[in-house]
């Protein structure tokens, strides 16, 4: 029998929204567009911790979402409204020296931006604590179709730099804000696009991170839930670490205590970590919420960042303009050591068969629309693999929507490590995957839309060529799409081991 405690248990755990698995909202606090008067409302560490959730802040099938309306309630000292977070330690307003090393790493979209061909939206900052200022600003804008920085030492007198990078509306990119051991740089989809080395004057003040959507022709007025601009990140990652770093690695996301390639810099020089090589945390809690996804190097894995690529595959694969070109080496080269080798979770568990369709050769460099082609309009067909042979399962989130259900009941790649090709057992029919893989420190790597349509029941895909990663552990998470219905999404691990 059920008692009167277990029901009140039960409905406070239905009322909790989930947290995002690549968030660690432990460590910041967040300021929306409603309130009243000068006041914005804050939501605290706590409450965001607990799975707040709004018309400004909530979750999507993908990630986070940070809408920002076209009026608002501003602070005194702004002109725009915003929701947004605030770095924070201990439950105290972070404030960080510029020595050693601090990093905001963050991959997401901009998914809506309101205001027109002169809109422009904040995603990231790096805020003058003592000076009450931006440091730097990371904004997109839509008369460039990318990024541009607001780069700003004392108030009133910042410059605008075009970045250069084209990246579209709904198009995923990451970004890494650093300002560590006295230098500043930026880090668009893996590339150094910009560096600063501020006055000794500023380097003397304290700073903290910011990041969400500071949409910046909102103006202050009447509070409204009409969506103007919308943000969606999936993976938001901070580090700091002392001047002097441990030789000891960091359990959590460090490979070593220096970051491979970087170095103390020289003035003219900025030594900053790529997207997912992070050096040694200090006491600033910067673990990731979930367990299951707590990130752990394997032996050679390299820390060197690659360019950032998302690609739509359908018969023969088109690549989107920011992604990279170089298709001669395929992006998950074959394993040749063992023709069934492990599935890589739960580790203990393995794979005794392979999907029909082999999974030996190296994927080529453009794929065939042919009924054996993979990453094809038509699924190759159905894998020979038992389900008691795959990864531990899961139980399905799928939800019924028009059409039956929709779901991705699990996935894993074929041969892992190494593998070449994914396969999925969905629940009902999908007119498409969308599959993203993302390194040990959450910031995404890659980005594929593999259309379909597709069955029930098992379909494979062979991974797409491309530039290489490095080796290591890599998360991946799949998701369902029919009509306009998102099924939740499946995760899955996959290793590098050449």
């Amino acid at each position: 029998m059920w008692g009167m405690r277990s029901w009140i248990v039960l409905a406070c755990l239905v009322c909790v929204r989930p947290l995002w698995a690549g968030i660690d909202y432990s460590v910041w606090e967040l300021q929306e567009p409603d309130g009243s008067g000068t006041s914005p409302n804050v939501v605290s560490t706590a409450q965001l911790v607990s799975g707040y959730s709004d018309a400004y802040f909530y979750l999507t099938q993908t990630g986070q979402a940070f809408m920002d309306p076209a009026t608002g309630i501003t602070t005194s000292g702004s002109l725009h409204p915003r929701c947004e977070l605030r770095e924070m330690a201990s439950g105290a307003p972070a404030a960080w020296s510029p020595t050693g090393s601090n990093t905001l790493a963050v991959s997401g979209e901009v998914l809506q931006l309101g205001g027109g061909s002169s809109g422009k939206t904040t995603v990231g900052q790096v805020f003058n604590s003592t000076a009450s200022i931006p440091l730097c600003e990371l904004i997109y804008s839509a008369s460039l179709g990318g990024f541009e920085v607001l780069y700003e030492q004392s108030k009133g007198a910042g410059t605008y730099v075009n970045l250069n990078v084209p990246v579209g509306l709904d198009t995923p990119y990451s970004f890494v804000l650093a300002l560590s051991n006295g230098a500043l740089s930026v880090t668009l989809n893996g590339s150094v696009v910009y560096t600063a080395t501020p006055s000794a004057a500023t380097l003397s003040d304290s700073f903290y991170f910011k990041c969400g959507d500071y949409d910046q022709t909102a103006v202050a007025g009447a509070v409204t839930t009409t969506a103007y601009t919308i943000v969606e990140d999936d993976a938001i990652v901070v580090t700091h670490a002392a001047a002097t770093p441990s030789a000891t690695a960091s359990p959590q996301v460090s490979e070593s205590s220096t970051p491979p390639g970087t170095g103390t810099p020289t003035p003219t020089t900025v030594a900053t970590s790529p997207p997912g090589a992070t050096s040694t945390p200090s006491s600033s809690p910067t673990s990731v919420p979930d367990p299951s996804l707590s990130p752990t190097l394997i032996p050679g894995f390299s820390a060197t960042a690659t360019p950032y690529p998302s690609a739509t595959f359908t018969g023969t694969p088109t690549v989107l303009p920011q992604a990279t070109a170089t298709a001669a080496a395929s992006m998950l080269p074959t394993n040749t050591a063992s023709p069934t080798p492990a599935v890589s979770q739960p580790p203990t568990v393995s794979a005794s068969a392979t999907p029909s369709a082999s999974a030996t050769g190296t994927a080529s460099a453009t794929a065939q629309p042919s009924p054996s082609a993979t990453a094809s309009s038509t699924p190759t067909g159905t894998p020979a693999v038992s389900p008691s042979a795959t990864e531990a399962p899961v139980a399905d989130p799928s939800p019924t929507v028009s059409g039956g259900s929709l779901g991705v009941v699990r996935f894993f790649g074929v041969p892992n490590p190494n593998p070449v090709r994914l396969a999925f057992l969905l629940s009902g029919p999908a007119e498409s995957l969308q599959v993203r893989v993302y390194n040990v420190a959450l910031v995404r790597v890659r980005s594929w839309d593999f259309v379909g349509p597709y069955p029930a029941g098992w379909a494979t895909v062979s991974l797409p060529p491309g530039v290489p990663l490095p080796n290591g552990l890599y998360y991946a998470l799949a998701v369902a799409r029919r009509d306009a219905a998102v099924a939740p999404p499946s995760r899955t691990r996959l290793f590098l081991l050449r």
